[in-house]
């Protein structure tokens, strides 16, 4: 299967960033891919059922109005039909995607009300990262804002001079896991900000943390899978989501440096773009705290979180044409 995979990215990477030179048939392509994954999507590296839900999310939201109807009829069906024993954080940022909330979903949330959200109920004493930006939109768009607040504040014993998240966090230990530097890993935490930026304290972590990582930035606007380190793999899921951390930068303080740098992460996204408009060079998921995937290829979540980048910059630019 892994040569399989190797043969296929070899080949749809001739003529890899063709459509950098046109922006807007490069959205379109981009679009495009998006809407035939929402049926049909590429597997990732040890993708599981839980995988996948965030993958969707990533497209749904990408997607934004240009989701089909009968797509977020599917979704939310499906969705729906997952019981509360079933229910992880994945399907709350789905919920947040979709709009919609079920019984199931409600009930498990009402379960922490005392606590917070932990990743996996067999990890009770780990928080990772990744379930900031699943939850947080969630539960701040259905006003539980307690909760949410709760979630990040927990985290903050995990961050690195109070900007960077560490992959995890163990409570019973008081200490962070893995590495602060994981592009992904600060792609989630930015997740959690953004969307959901008018929650008490979120707008002040945006504008400090896009400070300290505009000059984490390379040159040609990529950021790498390691944001640290200046020879890790350029890499795609981070880039994006920095990129969206930038605009929202941008519009808390107009400051158009931050409007610069998200264009940049656009252009880096832009000239990884195979020529069927699927973006390239997303880290795959890991296996486990420390323990990172060495394959880059695509992967839906990128696809939705690129476009949905690409369309906010569209705002701006049009508004300062």
């Amino acid at each position: 299967m892994v040569m399989f995979r190797n043969l296929s990215d070899w080949f749809w990477r001739i003529h890899i960033g063709k459509l950098a030179s046109d922006r807007k048939a490069w959205q379109h392509a981009v679009e495009s891919v998006a809407l035939k994954w929402l049926g049909r999507s590429p597997s990732v590296e040890g993708q599981t059922t839980d995988v996948e839900v965030w993958q969707k999310a990533g497209l749904v939201l990408g997607l934004g109005e240009q989701l089909p109807v009968s797509e977020k009829s599917r979704l939310s069906c499906w969705l729906t039909a997952v019981s509360e024993q079933n229910m992880r954080p994945e399907h709350l940022l789905l919920a947040y995607a979709l709009h919609i909330q079920t019984d199931a979903i409600n009930a498990y949330v009402e379960s922490f009300k005392e606590s917070t959200v932990p990743y996996r109920d067999w990890v009770k004493d780990i928080r990772f990262v990744d379930t900031l930006g699943m939850t947080v939109p969630y539960l701040h768009g259905i006003g539980n804002d307690a909760l949410a607040l709760r979630q990040l504040a927990e985290y903050d014993a995990a961050m690195l001079k109070n900007l960077y998240p560490a992959h995890a966090f163990d409570l019973s230990l008081g200490l962070p896991l893995g590495v602060f530097d994981w592009g992904r890993g600060c792609g989630w935490y930015i997740l959690a900000l953004i969307e959901a930026n008018d929650l008490r304290g979120n707008n002040e972590r945006i504008v400090r943390l896009a400070k300290a990582l505009l000059s984490l930035q390379r040159e040609d606007g990529w950021y790498g899978a390691f944001l640290f380190v200046r020879g890790s793999r350029n890499e795609s899921s981070g880039t994006c989501l920095i990129g969206r951390l930038m605009v929202k930068a941008y519009e808390l303080t107009e400051d158009k440096v931050y409007l610069q740098s998200a264009c940049l992460c656009e252009k880096a996204l832009m000239t990884a773009t195979r020529r069927n408009g699927a973006i390239d060079y997303c880290q795959g998921d890991t296996h486990g705290i420390g323990n990172y995937s060495l394959s880059f290829s695509v992967m839906p979540f990128v696809q939705g979180m690129a476009l949905k980048l690409s369309k906010e910059i569209d705002a701006h630019l049009d508004a300062n044409a």
